[in-house]
């Protein structure tokens, strides 16, 4: 699957001088072909910026949920374990 991503670069400022250009450009614009890319508009100190995001999980990511999914299922558990062996513990001692 290809995606082709097209931006445009607006308004260009010269940041060096005659002699050594340096042109950063305040706008950009971009545009896919397909919906792998999603832009959403976000507003900060009162001005609306796009931002393009990616719908790919990336491999810290990955490892973080696997990571925060295993530590609850752990939690889970030694919390059941622990209630049940304080129950049958104490249905021990009163026989």
């Amino acid at each position: 699957m290809t995606t082709t991503i097209n931006c445009e670069y607006q308004n260009p400022i010269n940041l060096g001088t005659l002699e050594m250009p340096d042109f950063e450009f305040q706008n950009q614009v971009c545009s896919s072909t397909n919906n792998y890319f999603q832009e959403y508009q976000v507003e900060i100190n009162g001005t609306t910026t796009p931002f393009i995001f990616s719908n790919v999980w990336s491999g810290p990511a990955i490892t973080l949920i696997t990571f925060a999914f295993v530590m609850m299922i752990f939690v889970i558990f030694i919390s059941i374990f622990s209630f049940v062996a304080r129950k049958k513990i104490s249905i021990q001692r009163k026989q």
